[in-house]
């Protein structure tokens, strides 16, 4: 559902944009089906199977080019697809693929993370990171190479080995297994670093994930059972996003221990923090009650004016003044049937949510310009609204979303 604009729907009509759920053809479903993982981005996707990586979308490759092992992109046929051997390209001269092409490594791939124009990818048993697209601000980490029409090695070895890797607008992020974290591209650091540059600043914290949204991030670390324990914030303010007062515009590293604190005090545990691109929103369990706090950008059904009230402002808050640092968060109003339903997973896009309950129903809002909610209409929707049952997975970003079934 959504808009196959950027073929991430692997649709033949680009212009076309799915406000209703709509099946896959089966050689789609089946082949999306094999995949050990998926990875969605703004413009294009990626599926892995052990040492096979598929991409898909709207992406920069370059069917001539070779891997250091001498692997060239294939073509992946589905039998009802057109039948397509050469490819357009849009208007940022990037391929438009709208049937997967794979790629073979020598190792099974490990990881993957997809952000605006670019790609990176980690392989098991390896210290390096590979990286593919546009780069144009250093986010490859290739040198001066702006451009890789396939998985290039970025020549850092991280001899500590890699925990993570995070692409976004931009810029890209890694941490490795002791917790240093380095960083390249256009960062809160420093601007167009075209090698990944260590970040020693953040090595007293031991930091486990970094959460991006469009221009602004969130450090955590986490300690062995998961809880949060220490957490900085940079970046762009300028919607509020970071929860601070609009006016200050952006901040470099800044430590958020009283946020914590905050949260802490009120009651509510199992915080996690996730972002869309213009806002921040934390997750937490506040007694028996899933609890979702949303600070930045309102517009496009984020909140609704009419039920969400900023967090202070709601009757379950007592002594405002000892609580400043959730003074701009609203406290999302879930309704009555997916409060009582129980979450497993909350999925946040572009600036729409998809929440996943124990009986593997989706409910979404937010934004739905080109029906990426899937509710029938292109109109946002304030409320969470029940879209499906019996769902296994969602995956999406941007403007598309892709939904696995449980089989009946």
């Amino acid at each position: 559902m959504g808009t196959n604009y950027n073929y991430c729907l692997m649709q033949e009509n680009r212009e076309k944009d799915y406000e209703s759920i709509t099946p896959f053809s089966e050689s789609h479903s089946e082949f999306l089906n094999k995949l050990e993982n998926i990875y969605t981005g703004p413009k294009h996707c990626i599926g892995t199977f052990h040492d096979k990586l598929y991409i898909w979308g709207e992406t920069n490759v370059d069917f001539d080019q070779e891997d250091e092992n001498g692997a060239k992109w294939e073509v992946v046929p589905l039998p009802d697809s057109k039948d397509t051997s050469t490819f357009n390209k849009s208007a940022c001269k990037e391929m438009l693929l709208d049937i997967p092409l794979s790629i073979t490594f020598h190792e099974r791939v490990k990881q993957v993370s997809i952000g605006f124009d670019h790609s990176l990818l980690v392989l098991e048993n390896s210290n390096f990171v590979y990286s593919q697209g546009i780069g144009k601000q250093g986010e490859l980490g290739l040198g001066d190479q702006t451009k890789a029409g396939v998985f290039k090695r970025i020549s850092t070895e991280f001899s500590q080995g890699v925990r993570s890797v995070k692409a976004g607008v931009k810029r890209s992020f890694l941490i490795t297994q002791d917790f240093q974290v380095y960083a390249w591209g256009t960062t809160d650091f420093a601007k167009k670093i075209n090698v990944p540059q260590h970040f020693k600043e953040l090595d007293e914290h031991l930091i486990t994930d970094i959460v991006l949204g469009f221009k602004h991030n969130w450090y955590l670390s986490r300690n062995p059972e998961g809880e949060i324990n220490s957490l900085l914030c940079s970046g762009d303010n300028k919607k509020g996003q970071l929860g601070f007062d609009s006016s200050r515009k952006s901040t470099s590293l800044e430590m958020r221990s009283e946020l914590l604190k905050n949260l802490e005090k009120l009651g509510i545990q199992k915080v996690d923090i996730q972002c869309t691109w213009n806002s921040t929103i934390i997750l937490g369990m506040w007694g028996e009650t899933q609890v979702v706090l949303i600070t930045g950008s309102t517009k496009y059904g984020v909140v609704d004016p009419e039920k969400d009230l900023l967090l202070l402002d709601s009757d379950k808050v007592c002594n405002k003044e000892d609580f400043e640092e959730l003074k701009y968060f609203y406290l999302k109003d879930l309704g009555e049937e997916l409060n009582n339903s129980g979450i497993t997973k909350f999925l946040t896009l572009n600036e729409s949510f998809f929440v996943v309950t124990e009986k593997n129903e989706v409910y979404g809002w937010g934004w739905n310009e080109h029906g990426n909610l899937g509710v029938g209409t292109l109109e946002d929707e304030s409320t969470p609204t029940l879209i499906t049952p019996n769902v296994k997975n969602i995956y999406g970003n941007g403007a598309y979303t892709i939904i696995n079934y449980h089989d009946d």
